[in-house]
């Protein structure tokens, strides 16, 4: 029987292997610094360069390296990992750089302080450090207004990669959450919200890397995603106060 640990990092990577390297060895570096028991594990999402070889060369304590042959999408990677998760605390990191490894154990501090289910990585938090251009700005935006139209979701930024969530809660929802690509997150945050999970914001530090694979035609993807999810959406339990 495993013994129970302090934190599951899962990192979904798709087409990273420029960056994956240095990723886990800072966010390796960060987490053993903070003395909390830990495992890291990477999703690459779709075998389509060396990232896969890159993070087994590191021969990193702790790590778990999942694959598969075909890009299925950021969610299912993310709900894949989930699925191997031994921490009573899970979060969700981006597999690239423009997230400071740092941010994951002022969020995990803040899961207790605040006695929430969930934490989101904000870049509109008013202590979040962060640089990205402004197209990416108009992009957040909109995303925000269409979430706090459509589904009444009081959070200011549900697309950063990086959340931090109690397992338990956590696994309540995810084998519901029915989209597989970018809007995962927001299907995931709504079915929380809606089973009465706390829910709050903590600052970031973000340094943009241009690494982002979002594109116009992935932005309607999420729309159309965005108003299926609305039309499914099962009606909300109490919240929890």
């Amino acid at each position: 029987m495993n013994s129970p640990i302090d934190l599951s990092i899962v990192v979904p990577a798709f087409n990273e292997e420029g960056t994956i390297g240095e990723a886990l060895s800072r966010l390796h570096r960060e987490i053993t610094k903070s003395g909390k028991t830990f495992e890291i594990i990477l999703v690459v999402d779709g075998r389509v360069d060396n990232t896969e070889k890159i993070a087994l060369s590191l021969n990193m304590q702790n790590l778990k390296v999942i694959s598969y042959e075909q890009n299925q999408g950021k969610g299912y990677a993310l709900r894949t990992g989930a699925q191997e998760i031994l921490g009573s605390v899970t979060a969700f990191f981006d597999g690239d750089l423009d997230i400071d490894a740092s941010c994951l154990i002022g969020l995990y501090q803040q899961l207790d302080e605040c006695d929430a289910d969930v934490v989101v990585g904000s870049k509109v938090h008013t202590d979040s450090v962060v640089f990205y251009p402004p197209w990416r700005r108009f992009q957040s935006r909109i995303m925000r207004l269409l979430v706090r139209t459509l589904f009444d979701l009081d959070i200011g930024d549900t697309q950063t990669g990086i959340k931090i969530f109690r397992t338990a809660r956590l696994k309540e929802v995810i084998d519901e959450v029915q989209t597989t690509g970018f809007s995962f997150d927001v299907d995931l945050l709504v079915r929380m919200h809606d089973q009465g999970c706390k829910i709050v914001e903590g600052p970031i530090v973000l340094a943009y890397q241009f690494s982002s694979t979002t594109s116009l035609k992935s932005s309607m993807v999420v729309l159309s995603d965005l108003l299926k999810l609305k039309i499914k959406r099962p009606r909300p339990l109490g919240r929890r106060k």
